[in-house]
């Protein structure tokens, strides 16, 4: 220990009065209360699901209007028809990075697609300013990762679709570098969406599976975009005709550890009004593990859903819905012990979290603690129901008193961790603390604990004894919050 903390400790305990520590009864908790959760009714504003608008990234400069109309997840085409000869100027990068700012403001992520052309037969861009188009973009998806959704591949074809292209694009090796260029230039937190089955299926033959999802090789970051659901046989193309059987079997597999949403369209709206119905709306986008939706379009076969009766249905099911199913807490823990139960959460969405999240243990009372578990919810798998078994170690010198107990599923960026509206909610009434962003389980009573000590770090130390009178007196915490167990009896007094 430093002469100047002994100094500081010495020093401070000769201007109070001697008061001996007290020593808690071994008082042991009840048995883990069970608690079930009443579900929630009606759609949530989760991050990174539900219907989806289209913004302008390059012009608009304010994007509240996009939560306040319901949504907080929007699409933006990315229009590069001025540069097909040429580099990106800087004032438009800078426009856009501006927009990804205004997207942070309003509590929003994009889907974000760069494409030359809107339309059939309109051109798009050689593959040499295509190269260069997107190493000039990777700085802004580095800087704003944080309100991207995902990545869809566009640049090549007509929409950015990935087919018809004018110089050539389509061509397998060509479409392989650009789509390598696109994984190296989207960090590797972040998916990249490819529409086409026969792309995806010629790049990566076997399906995606659990034990290779969620890390940074291509297969696992290469996702799927539909947009024709539900229009013809083979969704116009996105099928390939013959192997449609084979392709929705893969994607099947697949699209439990991907992010997999678009639109639906008018092709062959006429004709094929039997694929666009209810129940065949509700079995592909369940099978398929969708987690988006374009709200406005195709809007007469969103119609038909909404006369059918499934609209409210699978809008509230897009994506994940974590909802708390039961949990077994304490209702009274000693400080320094461990704090021992289990919540089972439901998933009662089409998906799961596509994006890297944390999640949080959080005593929140006297003091607030955070205990982060090992936990993925990108696995709480659809329709299935996972338990989280606790048993975190309090802080020794933990004050007394009563704590609600929650769950906190914060983003991941350092940017956003502390936004509640980018937390994601539990589909429960009751359960939601909108300041915080927290989902709260219940309270539990801190009780006094055995003079163990508070920090870990001053066992043995002649001064130990001196430092349990400080945190006693109020003087001193710790050195490592939250957690606070640890004195860093080395380090220099600083105040």
């Amino acid at each position: 220990m430093s002469s100047a903390v002994v100094a500081a400790a010495l020093f401070v305990m000769s201007l109070l009065p001697s008061m001996a520590a007290p020593v808690a009864d071994d008082v042991l908790g009840a048995e883990p209360a069970a608690v079930s959760y009443l579900p929630l009714e009606t759609d949530i504003l989760n991050p990174e699901r539900g219907l989806y608008v289209q913004v302008d990234l390059v012009n608009e400069t304010n994007l509240q209007w996009v939560r306040e109309q319901g949504s907080v997840i929007a699409f933006a085409y990315v229009r590069l028809d001025d540069y097909r000869n040429s580099a990106i100027p800087d004032t438009f990068l800078t426009n856009l990075s501006r927009g990804f700012d205004a997207a942070r403001a309003a509590g929003i992520k994009i889907i974000f697609r760069a494409t030359y052309n809107f339309g059939i037969g309109e051109e798009d861009a050689p593959q040499d300013r295509v190269l260069q188009h997107i190493s000039q973009i990777q700085p802004l998806f580095e800087q704003h990762q944080d309100v991207i959704a995902v990545v869809q591949a566009g640049f090549i074809g007509a929409w950015g679709e990935w087919h018809s292209s004018t110089n050539g694009l389509n061509e397998p090796a060509v479409e392989l570098e650009i789509r390598d260029a696109l994984l190296a230039a989207v960090p590797d937190t972040r998916m990249v969406q490819f529409r086409y089955l026969r792309d995806i299926e010629a790049w990566s033959p076997t399906p995606l599976d659990e034990g290779a999802a969620y890390s940074a090789t291509p297969q696992a970051r290469t996702a799927h975009h539909n947009d024709c659901f539900l229009s013809t046989d083979n969704d116009a193309g996105t099928y390939s005709p013959g192997s449609v059987v084979d392709h929705k079997q893969y994607l099947e597999v697949a699209s439990q550890f991907l992010v997999i949403g678009g639109e639906t369209c008018q092709v062959e709206f006429d004709t094929n009004l039997a694929r666009r119905s209810c129940t065949v709306a509700r079995e592909e986008t369940a099978r398929f593990h969708w987690s988006y939706l374009h709200e406005f379009f195709h809007m007469p076969t969103l119609q038909i859903w909404k006369d059918q009766g499934c609209w409210d249905e699978i809008t509230q099911r897009l994506g994940y819905r974590y909802r708390f199913e039961t949990s077994r807490l304490p209702q009274q823990v000693l400080a320094g012990a461990t704090l021992t139960g289990d919540v089972t959460i439901a998933n009662d969405g089409y998906a799961t979290l596509f994006n890297p999240r944390p999640v949080y243990l959080v005593l929140n009372g006297p003091t607030r603690v955070e205990f982060q578990l090992d936990a993925d919810p990108r696995r709480w798998a659809a329709g299935e129901n996972t338990t989280l078994a606790l048993a975190e170690q309090l802080p020794g010198c933990l004050p007394t008193g009563t704590y609600t107990i929650a769950l906190w599923l914060p983003d991941a960026s350092d940017s956003l961790r502390n936004r509640p509206d980018y937390a994601v909610r539990m589909a429960n009434e009751g359960v939601w603390n909108e300041t915080s962003g927290y989902n709260v389980l219940g309270e539990v009573a801190v009780l006094p604990g055995p003079a163990a000590g508070c920090f870990a770090d001053d066992d043995g130390s002649v001064f130990e004894a001196d430092i349990e009178w400080m945190v006693e007196q109020g003087i001193t915490r710790g050195c490592n919050p939250p957690a606070n167990d640890l004195f860093c009896p080395d380090d220099v007094v600083t105040r």
